[in-house]
């Protein structure tokens, strides 16, 4: 099974859990890169600056994610079983990770938020 969580929450994953971060910085080493799903620094930035909304950063994520399909389902289908990708928001803040579970679950893989 394939998760998604948030760096505060590694504490609670299982040892045997293998981590990677999709975000565009790591804390304290505790993931792996997963760089094919990190978002473009500008456009977090502009989202954090207000200059995009959720709606609008979704659009030009996805389509990000659209482009680079193949290599990136490739690699995702390529993680160990119990694989968990890793942001900085908790829940239920706007996330890219939220967006990136859904457009994973419409491209045939399962995922879910690691409770």
């Amino acid at each position: 099974m394939l998760y998604t969580s948030y760096f505060a929450n590694v504490k609670n994953l299982p040892k045997d859990y293998q981590c990677y971060y999709i975000s565009n910085s790591n804390v304290y080493g505790l993931a792996k890169p997963l760089t094919c799903v990190v978002p473009p620094w500008q456009l977090v930035k502009s989202y954090k600056d207000g200059l995009v909304s959720n709606l609008e950063y979704t659009r030009i994520y996805t389509g990000m994610l659209e482009a680079n399909k193949e290599e990136i389902l490739k690699q995702i289908r390529a993680l160990p079983d119990n694989s968990v990708l890793l942001c900085y928001e908790k829940l239920p803040k706007f996330c890219h990770r939220h967006v990136l579970a859904e457009w994973l679950r419409n491209n045939g893989i399962e995922i879910k938020e690691y409770e």
